[in-house]
């Protein structure tokens, strides 16, 4: 049999306890009770949930109608407002006209009673929140702020030894205790310090001079890490590590951040965060073992294991290798405002760029670099384009505009060197279109010129593509072919194009992509394709969209997958790289009917189910083994 326990005051313990048979109650000493005093014109009513009357005030209206605590009120008329904590309020020349049951009884009462002002008090425990430390003692937080400990070991009798009023914070406080043993209070007053107890010293964390407007508290959890999470108005997140805070605005969070949304949190037995306010629950996931964020860096390419090539900030090329970083500038013949780097199927590495605003390429030569400016030219260099027969294409044009011409450069090998102009070729608008996003090849010689329209092009001259009419009609930002030779084209308003066999197909956020401006598409086979847009990420399973691919939600302009299936994934706002390793365990899997025994000429038949509700697991991973 379950035994529950009331803590209450005397005074409450008067009024409740008659009402409950067989309730145990443990009464706390009025040195650490709130104490409430009725300070408006009322009847000297204090009820729970607006009928259950817990205390009546000393000779008041109330008083002298025959109310005592216990009783239970049936109906109100005339009452203007009853306090959030209880108290029935009246204005001072108009009757409250109560219906009452003394004690439960089922004759109802009813009484006229006058509102005045209301001299008298009560001593109360109204708790919002509570904590088990360490050492089994509860951490009460009261409804108006005061934090109140209760030592268990020393309660020999209840005596008042054995509580202690240790703080007092803003209303509605929440307490929560880390591994660290720190006992962290939190308020939803605003802009109210966040308390930390550590070894009987308080400190006082002021999250809210790192926001600009109103701010408070709503909820405290410490991940599996060890760093401590306290979520707030505005579905703001600050994290706690090593002694600093991080703020994550509601900008960076995919969840509601209007007025009153006030963001909660939970962790799941298996160690996950969850998030929740108004009408949303989100999953996140944080695990440094999948995700890193490499700040002021935009990845290009793994060259070789362990080797991984990045861009960044301030215009350097960056080697990460066997974790030793090394920088390359101008000074080593590398442009001042680098691009895009990438590797030749030769093994040749690429950079591609400007140069105080010369469009220029650098290569890698063994160990060094050289450079190769086109100073006739005024565009930068954008894009580059390895085609079946081992033919470079660079585009000429503007990364964030379509304002100036640039035109197509083809480098062929079997041509020449690189130093020898003969293997190069300048392909000029009207020859080409003049502006020029990216290219791809659809056949061995036909390509598509991706930018202020999509055309093809044979090599020597270009018309534009047959195919949807808003093709011709809106900008292309992106394009990318599969290993099926599908073909796929970003836009910059409805969406992103598929043609198979074809037949065109547009998606847009109404199949669930992220949003229209697709600035990126990569993909590894022919149902297995990730865009990137400015409200982040989708990934097409061949079927069907799924939006915020893993949670990401950063503008993306770039996807990449490297040679062990981890994706990286480039912004320009942050300027950043975030790293994702892909979980490879399988998801779970149940059989739910199969037959026992199967005759040697018939087929074995089952039912089975399979789980995997944070879709850590792509869906091309789902195969069954013959045999």
């Amino acid at each position: 049999m379950r035994c529950f326990i009331l803590y209450a005051t005397q005074q409450q313990a008067e009024a409740i306890k008659p009402l409950i048979k067989g309730l145990t109650v443990m009464i706390v000493p009025d040195e650490v009770a709130w104490s409430y005093t009725f300070s408006e014109t009322g009847s000297g009513i204090y009820a729970l949930k607006k009928n259950t009357v817990l205390f009546v005030a000393p000779n008041s209206p109330a008083d002298k109608a025959n109310l005592k605590a216990g009783d239970f009120i049936v109906n109100i008329k005339g009452c203007s407002n009853v306090h959030a904590l209880g108290e029935l309020k009246g204005l001072k020349d108009f009757p409250t006209s109560l219906q009452f049951k003394s004690n439960y009884n089922s004759v109802t009462i009813e009484a006229n009673i006058e509102n005045e002002i209301i001299n008298a008090g009560f001593k109360s425990f109204p708790v919002h929140n509570t904590c088990t430390d360490n050492e089994g003692n509860i951490w009460f937080g009261l409804w108006e702020g005061e934090i109140i400990k209760y030592n268990l070991s020393a309660n020999a009798e209840n005596s008042s030894k054995s509580w202690e009023k240790l703080t007092t914070t803003g209303y509605m406080p929440k307490i929560y205790q880390s591994r660290d043993g720190s006992v962290w209070i939190a308020s939803m007053k605003t802009n109210t310090p966040v308390i930390q107890i550590k070894n009987g010293r308080k400190y006082f964390h002021k999250l809210y001079e790192q926001t600009a407007d109103v701010s408070y508290q709503c909820d405290i959890i410490e991940s599996d890490d060890n760093n401590l999470w306290i979520t707030g108005l505005y579905s703001r997140i600050f994290r706690f590590n090593n002694g600093r805070w991080k703020l994550y605005p509601h900008t960076d969070i995919p969840l509601y951040s209007g007025v009153e949304s006030k963001l909660f949190t939970y962790k799941t037995i298996d160690g996950a965060l969850w998030f929740y306010n108004k009408g949303e629950v989100w999953r996140m996931e944080y695990n440094s073992g999948r995700w890193k964020t490499y700040n002021e860096l935009n990845f290009q390419l793994e060259s070789e294991p362990d080797n991984l090539w990045f861009i960044s900030l301030d215009n350097k090329v960056v080697l990460k290798q066997n974790n030793k970083w090394q920088a390359f500038d101008e000074s080593e013949s590398i442009m001042n405002a680098p691009i895009k780097i990438f590797k030749h199927s030769s093994g040749l590495l690429w950079i591609i760029g400007s140069h105080n605003g010369i469009p220029t390429v650098s290569y890698r030569d063994g160990l060094s670099w050289k450079k190769k400016q086109f100073s006739m030219l005024e565009t930068p260099v954008i894009d580059a384009y390895e085609d079946k027969q081992g033919q470079l294409w660079f585009v000429l044009g503007e990364l964030n505009s379509f304002n100036k011409d640039g035109g197509l450069i083809k480098f062929s090998p079997s041509q020449g060197s690189i130093e020898n102009n003969a293997a190069w070729t300048y392909f000029k608008p009207p020859s080409v279109p003049g502006k020029i996003r990216s290219i791809i090849q659809v056949s061995d010689s036909v390509y598509y010129l991706i930018g202020i329209k999509t055309y093809q092009f044979d090599g020597k001259r270009s018309w534009e593509v047959v195919g949807p009419k808003k093709l011709s009609e809106t900008k292309s930002l992106s394009a990318y072919i599969s290993p099926g030779n599908q073909v796929w084209i970003g836009t910059s308003e409805y969406g992103v194009y598929h043609k198979k066999d074809n037949t065109w197909e547009l998606y847009s956020v109404v199949d669930g992509i992220t949003g229209n401006d697709i600035n990126c598409i990569n993909g590894i086979d022919d149902n297995n394709i990730w865009v990137g847009t400015s409200r982040g990420l989708s990934y097409f399973d061949g079927d069907t969209w799924t939006r915020n691919f893993m949670g990401y939600t950063y503008p993306c302009n770039q996807i990449y997958i490297d040679t062990q299936e981890s994706f990286w994934f480039n912004s320009q706002r942050p300027f950043q790289t975030v790293k994702f390793v892909p979980d490879t365990l399988p998801p779970d899997t149940k059989i739910l009917d199969y037959s026992p025994k199967v005759s040697y000429f018939s087929n074995a038949t089952f039912t089975w189910n399979g789980s995997d509700p944070w879709e850590i697991n792509t869906r091309m991973n789902w195969f069954f083994p013959a045999g």
